[in-house]
């Protein structure tokens, strides 16, 4: 996550990968600072601050669960 200010210039925003329908990278930053590079084709989505902190208590919770074992019935 960026280590930038947060104030009513910040943008939260969800960067897609179109053809492989994931997600890129979920962030903010500065309205006048928004990084314009896009990998093609790619499409940026701009979100609400909560629904940002949202989308980082989930990510968090996925990160941290411990990968699931699937037993195989042979």
């Amino acid at each position: 996550m960026p280590a930038e200010k947060e104030d009513s210039n910040t943008r939260y925003f969800i960067d897609i990968d179109l053809l492989s329908r994931k997600i890129i990278q979920i962030s903010y930053a500065q309205r006048q600072g928004l990084p314009q590079d896009l990998p093609l084709p790619a499409q940026r989505v701009f979100i609400t601050k909560g629904q940002f902190k949202k989308l980082q208590k989930k990510r968090d919770l996925v990160e941290t669960k411990p990968a699931r074992r699937r037993d195989k019935n042979v």
